[in-house]
């Protein structure tokens, strides 16, 4: 709103498609998980965000609140990997302290949210994607000690060498993500 001069156009596509959409100047600004892979392109971190478990919200009124066993949850519900490296490198390690545990890959994040909203299964996904539906009680975050979880750093890149998106990178750099 504040600068008329730009037409911002917003494109959903994964974070590893991003530094190709700089390149091809489809983009000039993208957000995502990972630093650029090329060197006219900068990275930019803009947050990091530690992975949590979530899972359905409880179907139960229990105003006491419940304790969670992991052993019973990994039992009932899948994990969805395949949408965050960080997810993926999970695996071995939750395949080493717990036995059984069934994996279902699903490559974008948001449809994880969802399917674990929906109550299909469970997932490690970024503290920051989550924090809004686990505050309105949408997703559980369950306390997870079993080894350390990763964090997961957001980027801002661009075209080092385009001054004309200045502006936008500052109205960027000073919104909700500081």
């Amino acid at each position: 709103m504040e600068h008329s001069e730009f037409d911002i156009r917003i494109i959903v596509e994964g974070s590893d498609m991003i530094d190709e959409q700089l390149i091809s100047n489809n983009a000039h600004i993208g957000i995502g998980i990972g630093k650029s892979k090329y060197r006219s392109i900068h990275a930019e971190k803009i947050v990091s965000s530690p992975m949590q478990l979530v899972c359905p919200p409880d179907r139960e009124d229990d105003e006491t609140g419940s304790y969670y066993d992991l052993e019973n949850l990994f039992a009932k519900y899948p994990v969805f990997t395949g949408h965050l490296k960080e997810a993926v490198l999970i695996e071995p390690l939750l395949q080493k302290h717990i036995n059984p545990v069934r994996f279902m890959s699903i490559s974008q994040s948001y449809i994880v949210k969802q399917f674990v909203r929906d109550g299909l299964g469970m997932a490690f996904l970024p503290k920051s994607i989550v924090y809004k539906e686990m505050m309105e009680g949408r997703l559980n975050v369950i306390d997870f000690d079993l080894f350390e979880l990763p964090t997961v750093d957001l980027y801002m890149k661009y075209d080092k060498e385009n001054d004309q998106i200045i502006p936008l990178l500052e109205k960027i750099r000073y919104s909700h993500f500081y």
